[in-house]
């Protein structure tokens, strides 16, 4: 282990990145990491594969021993907790098969919305175990459908991983989705920042395989959020230090002027009081619930969107568009991906096309729920934040809602956790979701490379 210590009394470098990137290669290279790390994986990915599509497919109670043979004990799940499973699946096959439809459905839901829904048709009593346990079990079967996208999970091989690479742990009350998402999140921050070094890794399945290979010498995974070789080619410099305090003295001034809450934050309040106005008259069909749904997009308080157009839409489409205001805004207990993708399949293409202009719209409609949680959207801007800032943008293929969570509900978290300068990041006043999307996507602050190193 490398010496010398912050200011904190902490060991900023636990593994340099040379040799890790080094013996990482060399694990690459020889085929060690393929052969005695992935190829069993891949194996029960196939599997479990194969036993998706019989359960989805047979209509009688013969499905479970298909399953039972594609899970092995330990690998990841533990047996104690596996063998609960599977007797729930075969004492149990109509629950057993609507809890695994839910996580296995061909509908196009996020991997959050697939756990929730997996978790939420698990009998406590009958599978023991506490939310790493039921987090371990979905991330098996989320290997059916794509083990290098969904990699296997164990709370405590995980767990140690964050501590010694410096990533910040989950939430201590998170449920089963958000553990999940969130060593996703590790994972694509580590693969990142090895290719940046030169580790020949191609995706999540190789550095979980990295990170499960070295789970006896966690000491030897280097630390997360040192600059990358573009920026500086030792550690943390005085000078990065400084550039971070500077934009962090800034944003405490900014947001502490009175400026700050007339610009940004009152009018999107604003907007969060009308929507509470229009959500509760659409959803008791009052008289004058459109005029109060078009109050909401009035380009003095909102950015960048068609609102012309959905304002001719509720004029031409009253049923129409109630129907669709009332799918985003039911009294049900949903998400905010289900509430868009809810809206998003009532609002007429034909209205507007474009899956940034439509999430913009939808996204909106969110605020009555508490703009402080979910702030504007724009497309354009969130995309020059990511690639200002080096984060990864969301999927070509990803939908309104899936954009969503990529952007507000997930960037300023990266930002914090990443950063070699979280110590100071946590001295901005930051308060809200809205604060974060105006820093990264307005042009005011010059952050270029900065989130990278």
């Amino acid at each position: 282990m490398d010496g010398g210590e912050t200011e904190d009394g902490v060991d900023p470098q636990p593994e340099s990145w040379d040799e890790f990137v080094r013996r990482v290669n060399e694990f690459v290279d020889s085929g060690e990491l393929e052969n005695r790390e992935n190829v069993y994986k891949r194996d029960i990915a196939h599997d479990v594969a194969g036993a998706r599509k019989e359960m989805l497919n047979c209509y009688d109670d013969k499905w479970p021993p298909s399953l039972k043979k594609a899970l092995r004990p330990k690998h990841p799940v533990h047996e104690i907790a596996l063998d609960d499973f599977n007797t729930w699946c075969m004492n149990h096959p109509d629950k057993a098969r609507k809890a695994l439809q839910a996580i296995w459905t061909e509908r196009p839901l996020s991997v959050a919305e697939r756990i929730r829904a997996f978790s939420d048709k698990l009998p406590r009593p009958e599978i023991k175990g506490g939310t790493g346990t039921r987090t371990t079990l979905a991330s098996a079967l989320l290997m059916g459908l794509n083990v290098t996208q969904f990699p296997p999970f164990m709370t405590t091989i995980f767990g140690n991983a964050y501590e010694h690479t410096g990533y910040e742990q989950p939430r201590k009350e998170a449920d089963e989705a958000e553990v999940y998402e969130h060593a996703l999140g590790f994972l694509d921050q580590f693969i990142k920042e090895a290719r940046a070094r030169g580790a020949r890794l191609r995706h999540r399945l190789d550095v979980q395989s990295v990170v499960w290979h070295w789970r006896h010498l966690p000491d030897d995974l280097p630390l997360l959020g040192l600059p990358f070789p573009e920026c500086s080619n030792s550690a943390v410099t005085e000078n990065d230090y400084d550039g971070w305090n500077v934009f962090a003295r800034r944003v405490n001034d900014l947001v502490s002027s009175d400026g700050w809450n007339k610009k940004q934050i009152a009018p999107k309040l604003k907007i969060e009081g009308m929507a509470k106005q229009a959500r509760t008259a659409v959803l008791t069909d009052a008289d004058n619930w459109a005029d109060l749904v078009k109050r909401i997009f009035t380009g003095e308080y909102v950015y960048y969107i068609n609102r012309e157009k959905v304002r001719s839409w509720i004029d031409a489409s009253p049923e129409d568009a109630l129907k669709a205001l009332k799918a985003s805004w039911t009294e049900g207990n949903l998400s905010e991906e289900q509430r868009i993708r809810e809206f998003c399949k009532r609002f007429p293409e034909e209205i507007i096309s474009g899956i940034g202009s439509r999430l913009t719209v939808a996204a909106t409609l969110l605020a009555t729920y508490d703009a402080k949680r979910f702030p504007p959207f724009s497309k354009l801007k969130y995309d020059n934040a990511y690639r200002q800032t080096g984060y990864n943008p969301p999927e070509q293929n990803a939908d309104e809602a899936a954009l969503y969570v990529h952007a507000p509900g997930r960037l300023h978290l990266n930002w914090v956790r990443t950063s070699k300068c979280s110590r100071i990041l946590f001295q901005v006043g930051v308060r809200h979701r809205e604060m974060y999307e105006r820093w990264h996507v307005d042009g005011e602050f010059n952050l270029s490379r900065r989130l990278r190193a």
